[in-house]
């Protein structure tokens, strides 16, 4: 009866007492790896979040020729005409007249149903002054009840505690090194 006793005691100690086994050494290292991916998976999601973030806030806070040009076709398009000639320097400006001036001649454009209705910036060009840049754009203008689609070029200057400004239209001059492009050169 003893050794009974002991056989059954023995098969207690050998049978396990939770229904579920001890973890393996590999059971364990496929959970540390899987939590480590995880990890890593998570820290390049948050890397790039952090680096869209980054960029989004520097091209917002960062001016440029470019915003400058947008800038100033969304605010006549929003007839918002002192906006838009914020973005026009001083020199420029007294090329363009008065903002009461500005603000007549597009006002009378649009009352007689000319209308900047898109734009769309093609290149920003590098010129041989390191502080301008021409902003080549493709406006499409309501006109007549027709939209006619127009390129014009900008050009744009840094100007110290002002920014990016307009400081003239240079359309013709682009226009017409386009069209020299165009035409055969003798040799």
């Amino acid at each position: 009866m003893i050794e009974e006793e002991k056989d059954k005691q023995d098969s207690i100690e050998s049978s396990p007492v939770d229904s579920h086994e001890e973890p393996t050494l590999e059971t364990s290292e496929k959970g540390t790896k899987a939590r480590k991916s995880l990890i890593w998976f998570r820290n390049i999601v948050v890397g790039i979040l952090v680096l869209f973030l980054v960029a989004f806030f520097l091209y917002v806070l960062i001016p440029s020729p470019t915003k400058t040009v947008r800038n100033f076709f969304y605010a006549l398009m929003n007839e918002n005409y002192p906006k838009a000639y914020s973005y026009i320097a001083k020199d420029y400006k007294k090329a363009r007249g008065s903002l009461e001036k500005f603000t007549f001649d597009y006002d009378n454009a649009v009352r007689s149903g000319t209308r900047t209705r898109a734009i769309r910036i093609i290149e920003e060009k590098k010129t041989t002054n390191p502080k301008q840049r021409v902003v080549i754009v493709e406006i499409d203008v309501l006109y007549q009840g027709n939209v006619v689609t127009s390129v014009g070029a900008y050009l744009c200057e840094k100007i110290p505690n002002e920014g990016w400004k307009i400081v003239g239209n240079v359309t013709n001059e682009y226009n017409k090194g386009q069209a020299q492009k165009l035409v055969p050169q003798e040799q």
